[in-house]
């Protein structure tokens, strides 16, 4: 799950009862008019009951930074904010659009991923493990992932599938989720280690994986080479066209 203040306070036990293995937790944000930085409310509250009940915790900074050195200056503030604190999962920038009254509302492709490497490498640089945040469009259109594909992403997307232009580590895919009485609010889940499960043909390249609801794993490559590993098996395929190739393996 992903929580901040605005999901108020929190029974963590309830929340690992709940079958929850993981959290991430906001640490702070940027404002969207004046620019100043400000701790979520909660975060600590959060970070000691979260772990305190079991539950793997990774943390993020809602960013509205306009350059790299804005960006910079985010990641140092959460290094002081965090302290000696130890992390489960990654430190992950959340750049969003607001509006177009926002101070972020002409960010270009090549600011946007600027601002974003400099958070990373500032995280990087002092022990942590950084991750990127974005949505489809902003994944699509503003950010040029290929200069960020050395970090871990997180694709807020909600939809059924998970279905993207390329992998993604985490797949956010509610902002609707509820658990009675406990939270309200965003899900999260671990995309698929696929290497368990299959292997791909010479110059086959996996483009992106989608969950089934019956518990199967949709997997599209741009060829027609894939082999499934001891205990796995195509259930069925077909040729997408330009789209490449769709495999359904259970």
């Amino acid at each position: 799950i992903d929580v901040s203040e605005y999901q108020e306070k929190i029974d963590w036990a309830a929340v690992k009862a709940g079958g929850f293995d993981f959290a991430f937790i906001r640490i702070g944000y940027r404002g969207y008019t004046n620019g100043e930085i400000f701790p979520d409310d909660l975060a600590r509250e959060n970070l000691a009951g979260a772990k305190a009940a079991g539950i793997d915790v990774g943390v993020y900074f809602y960013s509205q930074a306009v350059s790299p050195e804005e960006a910079a200056a985010e990641a140092r503030w959460c290094l002081e904010f965090l302290g000696s604190e130890m992390l489960d999962l990654p430190l992950v920038y959340d750049w969003e659009y607001v509006s177009s009254t926002s101070r972020t509302a002409n960010m270009d492709s090549r600011t946007l991923t600027d601002c974003t490497r400099a958070f990373c490498r500032q995280v990087e640089y002092h022990g942590y493990r950084p991750m990127v945040y974005f949505n489809t469009s902003q994944g699509r259109d503003l950010l040029d992932l290929e200069q960020l594909d050395q970090y871990p992403w997180w694709l807020a997307k909600y939809d059924l599938s998970a279905e993207f232009l390329c992998r993604v580590d985490l797949w956010q895919y509610t902002d609707q989720g509820a658990l009675q009485n406990v939270y309200t609010g965003k899900y999260i889940q671990n995309q698929p280690d696929e290497s368990h499960i299959f292997t791909t043909g010479t110059n086959v390249q996996v483009v992106s994986f989608t969950q089934q609801s019956d518990g199967h794993l949709g997997i599209n490559t741009n060829g027609n080479q894939l082999h499934c590993n001891s205990g796995h098996n195509v259930v069925k395929w077909w040729d997408n066209g330009n789209e490449g190739n769709h495999w359904i393996v259970e």
